[in-house]
């Protein structure tokens, strides 16, 4: 789905992209404890920076998939070949850090934002496209690791991160009264 959005002289496509998740329990008591079970594994690991959540090659295949797609019909979506880029939020933001580091080229994004997402590498490549991220450092799940990941990116001098005080983990783009919730305004 495309949705363009005006900008005073610039024009921006967005492109959202649904793709496949994790089958999970139909039973709520059965959902809780399987979210519960999930979520202690990704407190344990990442707050020490190394936990690598376990992500379906489906997931890194649908994102994948989504930039070649865009970037194959991106004169009928208005937008530039060599723009394409992946926006995510947790577990998109970590796919996003994998497509930087092992997609074929012609799904590669060319740059990439984190927003409060574990940012864990398996692999440095030589090339890498530029990277946003923003997280809160009282986030328990993703704001006390991955920093040896931006500090990699910044040595190539293509990194901005925003770390904000206050925030928590998921702080999205709703209306907190935290300083997290000016990082829309920051990325663009």
């Amino acid at each position: 789905m495309g949705v363009k959005v005006s900008g005073g002289r610039d024009v921006h496509t967005v492109e959202v992209t649904q793709y496949r998740v994790e089958i999970t329990p139909r039973d709520e008591a059965e959902y809780q404890a399987y979210v519960a079970e999930k979520m202690a594994g990704y407190r344990a690991g990442g707050l020490s920076g190394n936990y690598a959540p376990a992500t379906p090659d489906y997931a890194f295949e649908d994102i994948n998939a989504a930039v070649r797609l865009v970037r194959s019909r991106a004169g009928e979506f208005l937008v530039r070949p060599d723009k394409v880029g992946i926006v995510g939020f947790f577990a998109v933001a970590l796919m996003a850090v994998y497509n930087a580091e092992s997609a074929p080229a012609e799904c590669r994004a060319d740059f990439i934002a984190s927003i409060y997402g574990q940012l864990v590498m398996r692999e440095m490549p030589d090339k890498l496209p530029p990277l946003f991220a923003a997280m809160s450092s009282d986030d328990e799940l993703s704001g006390q690791s991955g920093f040896e990941v931006i500090q990699a990116w910044q040595k190539r001098g293509i990194a901005e991160l925003h770390l904000y005080g206050l925030g928590g983990y998921n702080f999205g783009m709703g209306h907190q009264p935290f300083t997290s919730q000016n990082q829309p305004q920051r990325y663009t």
